[in-house]
């Protein structure tokens, strides 16, 4: 699971809760934008469309 997110500069870290279902990303907004997040998680990880956002500073 996210190995798009791997790939992206600005990714610091993210995991997956499989009980949960959801992403947690640690990204520095300077140098990725939360679009570009959703459509690499969408892309790679055909099954998932993000439905809430939630940044948290």
């Amino acid at each position: 699971m996210g190995k798009a997110l791997d790939e992206l500069k600005g990714v610091s870290s993210h995991k997956f809760d499989y009980e949960t279902w959801i992403f947690t990303v640690i990204f520095n907004p300077k140098e990725v934008n939360k679009e570009k997040i959703i459509e690499a998680v969408e892309t790679d990880e055909g099954q998932f469309e993000v439905k809430n956002l939630k940044i948290i500073q």
